[in-house]
Order: C-alpha cells, then structure tokens, then sequence
C-alpha cells in the first residue's frame, strides 16, 4: 500500500499573516479595517456658504438704494467667477456685481469694519444693472 503524502490541492493558496493587505476589488469598492480613521469631505473641504446667502434683491425690497452697517464681507472664487458674501445689518447677502466686488476688496484690505454703506441698485447707460455699497453718484 501506498503512503499518500500530504499535498494541498492546487486551486488554493496559502496567505501568511504578515501579507495581508486591504481588501481592494476592481471595480473599485474597497472594504476599510474598522480601526482606520476615515475622513469626512465635510470636515476636511471647506466650503463658503456664501451660496446659500440671499441676493442683494432682498436687502433692497423694492426700494432703489438703502443705507446698512456692513460688518463682515467675503470674497469667493467659483465657477463663475468671483462673488462677495455681505454680512449687513446682521445678515448675510451675496452679490457678484463687479462694483461691489471691488468696494468689498477694498474694504477688507484696509480692515474698514464696521462700515456704513448705501447699498444702490443703478441702471447704466447701457441699460446694464449693478449694484454698489456707495449708493448712486448723487448724495
């Protein structure tokens, strides 16, 4: 009789504790050890809110030009190009009118807060509308 040695059989394999490594599929899904801290794009990406904030159209109603206490103000790059968050009379508005833009610019570069500003809406020659925190040419 003969003595069958002890062979494994060759469709498996034989995987140490010192090589395991993260359980990664093709498709992309992967299964992460629960003691690995994740991150959250939350916390790490921070966003502005300034696009949730309420346009300017709303501070003004339907009057053409109101006076306000400008106390903080933020510029944003987008998509779109650049936006200011306006935090007036305790509230936070948003606008991408150039003026404004540059006003506010100008205003944090010198550190002008609290501010008292005549927020305007002015249509131009052309028939444009824009907005500024002047108020019209006119006083």
């Amino acid at each position: 009789m003969k003595k069958q040695g002890n062979l494994e059989p060759l469709d498996t394999e034989t995987v140490s504790n010192d090589s395991i490594k993260k359980n990664t599929s093709i498709n992309g899904n992967t299964s992460i050890e629960a003691s690995e801290h994740v991150y959250d794009i939350r916390d790490e990406i921070q966003t502005s809110g300034i696009f949730r904030y309420p346009l300017l159209d709303e501070f003004l109603g339907k009057h053409e030009k109101m006076p306000g206490i400008l106390t903080e103000a933020e510029i944003v790059n987008g998509n779109y190009g650049e936006s200011a968050g306006l935090k007036i009379n305790d509230k936070w508005y948003r606008s991408s009118s150039k003026p404004i833009i540059d006003e506010a610019k100008q205003l944090l570069e010198r550190n002008l807060f609290p501010c008292r500003v005549y927020v305007a809406k002015i249509r131009a020659k052309s028939g444009r509308t824009f907005y500024t925190l002047r108020g019209d040419e006119n006083r």
